[in-house]
């Protein structure tokens, strides 16, 4: 009977710790399971951000395009601003010449009437 009790005793100790064992094994898997849950919602929030970006790399894309646009219609507009501005400046500088020439020729013209006048009016006086 004492080796019945005895091992009575040990069984009885045995099962204690199993108990033990199974409920740090319970508590591991909870935390396992809390891990998990919170992995779990870095993958969606990562998923999200990786969203994100790719709509970001789509936005700076369509960004890029039109700044590519707007400087090639720029560059288009200012050559044709320029082309205007020379065609002007060479219809300017000729009109200035002509005008140069016209002004030229009616100073001679009013400088050999005067000389006329002046001449007549010295022989009226004689």
């Amino acid at each position: 009977m004492e080796n019945e009790r005895l091992i009575l005793e040990l069984l009885q100790g045995i099962n204690q710790q199993v108990q033990g064992i199974d409920q740090r094994v319970q508590g591991i898997d909870q935390r396992v399971q809390g891990i998990e849950q919170r992995v779990q919602g870095i993958d969606q929030r990562l998923r999200k951000v990786e969203v994100s970006i790719d709509d970001i790399r789509k936005d700076i894309k369509i960004l890029a395009e039109g700044q590519v646009a707007h400087r090639e219609q720029n560059e288009r507009e200012h050559e044709q601003i320029i082309r205007l501005i020379d065609d002007k400046t060479v219809v300017l500088e000729k009109a200035i010449v002509h005008n140069s020439v016209d002004i030229r020729e009616i100073k001679e013209e009013q400088d050999e009437v005067f000389e006329v006048l002046s001449k007549r009016r010295v022989q009226s006086v004689s």
